[in-house]
């Protein structure tokens, strides 16, 4: 379901939820490596941190001024700014007693609604009192960033880290992807598309779909990638394949046995650093990918914060 842009921005977040799934979905795509995963991170976290950073104000004012600063003000955009906890908040206790039991997940959203959770009046509308509220040492309200974001930001990166040593996208992304402002990434590249001129799967490459521009490795003779793919070799038009096909889906099976054990990793089955040989990622449900695709945008709930604020007074 989409939230995160808001009620009032569907299409749009089913728009974000769609590029997001076309840069993802497939193993091996070049379209994997347009995404700068680094600075998804630094935005998500920025922009859930930020909003919890909100609540707690609430909460501290309500504290200390019994709320008359912000949501108990005249100043009614604090009152309605609270539904910011639908957007980027998880709750992860349960009612126990005079306090609470921890979940082992956050629930968000719509679904954070019922008597069970403790959440009946409100839902995901965070009143102060909620900010205080602690389970076994930890807050019971945290973030979609934490809960779920993260998690699946993580696992993307390492399947960039993965298909760079595992298949022959190596060949067909440019330099110039989003994916290899990222230093590291970008030193993974060279170093996979070193290792893929001295291997015989090199044979496999469609030339048609090599950037022409694309620059060539560093080794000293200034050649273009494609050239260089050349000079070892490989042809425009090799007897292995019936044309030029983007390579979009999974990897192609090699077809040549390897030059050596050391060579033969490139492809075979050899983990990326720091992985195990039965670590090769997995993409997460779609529904979780579906959230980390949608761009970050306020939530105004006029009927959460007419709720609130009749909560707040009878608390009051």
């Amino acid at each position: 379901m989409v939230t995160d842009v808001g009620k009032f921005f569907v299409n749009t977040g089913r728009l974000a939820a769609v590029a997001w799934a076309w840069a993802t979905e497939v193993d091996a795509s070049p379209d994997l490596y347009k995404l700068h995963i680094a600075a998804l991170h630094e935005r998500w976290k920025r922009y859930c941190d930020g909003g919890r950073r909100y609540l707690l104000d609430n909460a501290k004012d309500w504290n200390d001024n019994l709320g008359k600063g912000r949501v108990l003000s005249d100043k009614r955009q604090y009152l309605a700014g609270s539904a910011i906890g639908c957007a980027i908040g998880a709750w992860r206790c349960l009612p126990k007693d005079n306090g609470y039991s921890l979940l082992s997940a956050g629930v968000r959203g719509d679904e954070l609604r019922g008597p069970a959770l403790g959440r009946q009046v409100l839902g995901c509308v965070m009143d102060p009192p909620a900010m205080d509220a602690y389970a076994s040492g930890q807050a019971c309200f945290t973030t979609i960033y934490e809960e779920r974001i993260q998690k699946v930001l993580d696992e993307a990166l390492r399947r960039q880290r993965y298909f760079l040593r595992h298949s022959l996208v190596s060949a067909y992304v440019r330099a110039d992807f989003d994916a290899f402002r990222d230093v590291k990434i970008r030193d993974a590249l060279i170093s996979a598309r070193k290792i893929l001129l001295e291997h015989p799967d090199r044979m496999l490459v469609e030339l048609a779909d090599v950037a022409a521009d694309e620059p060539g490795v560093p080794t000293g003779d200034g050649k273009l990638w494609k050239d260089q793919l050349r000079a070892r070799g490989v042809k425009d038009k090799h007897p292995l394949m019936g044309g030029a096909g983007r390579l979009a889906d999974r990897p192609r099976a090699p077809s040549f046995p390897p030059a050596s054990a050391a060579q033969g990793a490139h492809l075979r089955g050899a983990p990326c650093p720091g992985a195990s040989s039965q670590s090769r990622p997995r993409r997460p449900a779609s529904s979780s990918w579906h959230i980390a695709g949608l761009t970050a945008g306020g939530l105004l709930l006029g009927g959460g914060a007419f709720a609130l604020a009749r909560h707040l007074r009878r608390g009051r």
